[in-house]
């Protein structure tokens, strides 16, 4: 067993990332090896580490983080901390509002619009309004996708569809089941199955050491049981978007697989896209739970009256908290890969 400990004494890293020179989300910047020489010990710290590190830098608790901060500054810098209080909570209102939280997803969602599969002989897309085009559940010949940006792809030979977390303890259940970022995945990739008769592959692990199934195996209980969908392949070591990409890859290049259908949330798909590029494979991206409504793509509101889009409400301080986990997982990723 080979571990790098160059950085923390006391703690052991490894290449939980992408195959380059710098592991992604390790403790140290130095050559490490393949995350089965970790201890799970140190896996299940670094997993707990991660978690906490992301719910302190991102809303609602960095405002409540600052506004503790600025208690305690009250006394000996009064006027400093009145600034910072004030900061604090104004950044908590802004980002619990709807059109904050809408427009910051949008904002992610800005290089992508939803697939439709066509065969190469079918539909021309040249001057073709994006709402003439439909998706046909009847399987196609070809196994081609055409972007609804008129631009043809390389066929895809498999579907990925990525795990967006689980509900612990369902009672309905009897157990843990997939949560409803997950569900919606599995639904849209169920689609695409129907359309392109494509095998699916699905990833996602167990984050933490108390979780008993990888989320894969959740994954595929829901396409097989409830979707009726085959199954081909499950990834359950993953325990990242940058993991799922790494093992996947490995997965699916030994089967001589080196083009994908990738599936998962519009805002999600920046990031997965590149770190599944980066790991070696083609993407197709498929995007879906787009935040902009079809009937007006160019907005990102929700429907209703204008002004409840002004008015705080904790949906909107979610889209805000996934938005803002986007930005900085993105920038760390990128981060660690230039150094």
């Amino acid at each position: 067993m080979r571990i790098c400990w160059r950085t923390f004494p006391n703690l052991s890293c490894c290449n939980a990332g992408l195959p380059s020179r710098h592991s992604l989300f390790s403790f140290c910047g130095h050559p490490c090896y393949s995350s089965f020489t970790c201890p799970s010990a140190c896996q299940g710290f670094r997993s707990v580490f991660r978690a906490l590190l992301k719910t302190l830098l991102l809303p609602p608790a960095l405002p409540f983080l600052t506004a503790a901060i600025a208690l305690i500054c009250w006394v000996r810098w009064p006027r400093f901390a009145r600034l910072l209080l004030f900061a604090s909570l104004a950044t908590l209102w802004l980002l619990s509002l709807p059109v904050v939280g809408n427009n910051l997803l949008a904002w992610l969602e800005r290089d992508y619009v939803p697939l439709t599969v066509v065969p190469l002989t079918g539909v021309p897309l040249t001057g073709v309004p994006l709402t003439e085009v439909s998706l046909t559940d009847a399987p196609l010949t070809g196994e081609r996708v055409v972007s609804l940006a008129g631009q043809r792809v390389q066929s895809a030979q498999a579907i990925v569809v990525l795990g967006g977390g689980r509900k612990t303890g369902a009672q309905e259940y009897g157990g843990d089941t997939v949560n409803d970022r997950t569900l919606a995945r599995l639904r849209y990739g169920a689609r695409l199955h129907r359309q392109t008769q494509l095998p699916v592959l699905v990833t996602g692990g167990r984050v933490f050491e108390t979780e008993r199934q990888a989320e894969a195996d959740l994954m595929a209980g829901v396409l097989r049981e409830e979707f009726g969908v085959p199954v081909e392949w499950l990834e359950t070591r993953s325990r990242t978007t940058a993991e799922n990409a790494r093992f996947s890859a490995e997965l699916l290049q030994r089967e001589g697989i080196a083009s994908v259908l990738l599936v998962t949330h519009a805002w999600h798909m920046p990031r997965a896209q590149w770190v599944f590029e980066a790991a070696g494979l083609k993407v197709v991206p498929a995007p879906m739970g787009f935040t902009a409504a079809l009937d007006d793509p160019q907005s990102s509101v929700a429907s209703g009256p204008d002004f409840l889009s002004w008015l705080p409400s904790a949906r909107a301080l979610q889209s805000s908290h996934w938005a803002l986990h986007e930005w900085l997982g993105g920038w760390v990723y990128r981060w660690t890969e230039s150094q």
